[in-house]
């Protein structure tokens, strides 16, 4: 993910992206690979696979990806 300081990211041009369900990984990808900015705040989630807890980024907004023009 891009850091940007803050003079830097309130002064860009933001657009919202709509992606497929679970897809956002794959549209931050391809992109980042058109030369595009994009931010996808993730936060910590507990899931339960086989039986146990894990601990996971999941994003913040689910389907959706911010991109600076």
């Amino acid at each position: 993910m891009l850091s940007l300081r803050s003079a830097q990211f309130i002064a860009a041009t933001w657009h919202l992206v709509l992606c497929k369900p679970g897809q956002n990984h794959i549209a931050c990808r391809n992109i980042r690979g058109m030369g595009f900015d994009v931010f996808m705040p993730l936060h910590m989630s507990d899931r339960r696979r086989r039986g146990r807890l894990q601990q996971e980024p999941m994003p913040v907004f689910k389907g959706y990806v911010f991109v600076s023009a």
